[in-house]
Parts: C-alpha cells; sequence; structure tokens
C-alpha cells in the first residue's frame, strides 16, 4: 500500500493511495516514482478545478449584486430581477431547453433592467401616469442594459448576454423597442423574459398600478400572447403556475 501527498506548490490538495490486492506483488520504489511522477499532474488538474469553482462562485455573486443593486433603487422594485429569474427558470424547464442556453438566460435575467442605473429616479419613482416624453426616456434603458453590459468580458455562449438583455421589451409584432424586432428576429431568451417581465410587473405593487389578481393577470397573458408576447412561451409559463412548478404570485 503507497500513500503518495498531491501538491500543487506548498499545499496539500489530497492523497494517492494505491494498493494491490489484485496480483499481491510487492510494490517497488519504482511504482513510488510512479506515483510522485502522476501526483503533481493530478494536483494541477484538482488545482485549475478548485479554481474555476471559486470563478463560478465569484461570478454569481457579481451577478447578485448588479441585479441587487438596481432593485435596491425602490423598495417597490426589490426582489423583481430575482422573480422575474424565477419565472424565465420555469419557462426554460417547462420548454425542455439545453443547460448551457438555460445559464444564458438565467444571467441575461438577472441583469435585464441593468440600464435603469442611468434613468432618474424623479421618472423611475413617480406616482401616477408618465407624459411621453417620460415614457421615452424610460425606453432607454433597454439600449443602456445592452450598452452596459457589453463592456462586460462574458465568455462563450455567455456573449449573446447583452443582447438578450436588451431585447426584452421587443414584440413580435414589431412595435416594441429598442429596434421593433419582430417574431422570430428577437432571440428566444428575450421572448422568455418578456413573458417572465410582464407577468411580474402585473402582479407586483407599482407607483402606478396595484398588483392584479391571479386570475386577472392569467387572462392579461393569454390576451398578449401571438401579437405581442411568444404564445409558446406564455403556455410554458402557464403550465408551470398550474402544476405548482413556481410560486404564484402573494396576492
Amino acid at each position: 500500500f503507497i500513500c503518495c501527498p498531491i501538491l500543487y506548490e506548498d499545499d496539500c490538495l489530497g492523497v494517492l493511495a494505491v494498493d494491490n490486492l489484485a496480483s499481491r506483488r510487492p510494490l517497488l520504489m519504482s511504482d513510488i516514482n510512479l506515483m510522485m511522477g502522476i501526483a503533481p499532474e493530478i494536483g494541477i488538474s484538482v488545482h485549475s478545478f478548485l479554481m474555476a469553482e471559486e470563478r463560478e462562485r465569484q461570478f454569481s455573486s457579481i451577478l447578485r449584486t448588479l441585479a441587487a443593486s438596481i432593485d435596491a433603487r425602490d423598495n417597490l422594485t426589490a426582489g423583481h430581477s430575482e422573480k422575474v429569474t424565477e419565472y424565465a427558470m420555469a419557462i426554460c424547464d417547462e420548454l425542455a431547453l439545453p443547460r448551457e442556453s438555460t445559464e444564458v438566460i438565467r444571467v441575461a435575467s438577472l441583469l435585464h433592467d441593468y440600464g435603469k442605473i442611468g434613468i432618474k429616479d424623479s421618472i423611475l419613482k413617480k406616482e401616477g401616469p408618465l407624459t411621453a416624453e417620460e415614457r421615452e426616456e424610460i425606453k432607454t434603458h433597454a439600449v443602456k442594459t445592452q450598452d452596459i453590459l457589453e463592456r462586460v468580458s462574458f465568455r462563450g455562449a455567455y456573449r449573446q448576454v447583452p443582447y438578450i438583455a436588451g431585447s426584452h421589451h421587443e414584440r413580435l409584432d414589431g412595435t416594441g423597442y429598442p429596434k421593433g424586432l419582430r417574431g422570430e428576429q428577437i432571440p428566444l431568451g428575450a421572448r422568455i423574459i418578456a413573458v417572465a417581465d410582464f407577468f411580474e410587473a402585473i402582479t407586483a405593487k407599482r407607483h402606478y398600478h396595484e398588483p392584479k389578481p391571479l386570475s386577472e393577470a392569467i387572462a392579461l397573458l393569454r390576451e398578449e400572447a401571438g401579437a405581442h408576447l411568444d404564445e409558446r412561451v406564455v403556455k410554458a409559463l402557464l403550465s408551470s403556475l398550474a402544476q405548482g412548478r413556481v410560486r404564484s404570485p402573494a396576492l
């Protein structure tokens, strides 16, 4: 029986243990030398894995902090991004989307309103209807979201995050903003966030409206399906609500 430490620089990351129960051949110095040659390579691999895990934890922490920084500007919208993300993840699950696509949509959901950091409080927190000029100002948050997120060094599939997040106010019939995209021109992730965002907004209290009862909110979702919102995505959210796979709004 041989034990050999798995080292990375001055840290012991574990122990490599080998026995010889099958043939019971005596273990020799050459076996020890072989183990000592393999252990450092294992140490490098284990260290790389641990560093990747740490980077993932840091990435998730930064995302949550960024999302919270927007929600914290107004106590009425606190938790909005996380709730939208919860609905979006339920939709992805119902649609059986691949894990990578779901993860990209999760990140875009958390950050979909980040551009509101550039909107004045006097507009963002205004009680009552907005003027036409104020509505146009609010609409700029979609472009601001994409512009800000494009400065983040997203890699791989995550490079889609800025475009998806910046497109969540596009509508199937082309009447949305900021680009007036139509139908399949709108990324699926943005269509999913649009449904989740719409449902959360109408079932939560805002400065300009009271939360709608669940039955009325569902009716509004169905009315919007096909023209403004993706009908398949709406059905996925309604199915998740009916099955209890996502929490219904506490109304």
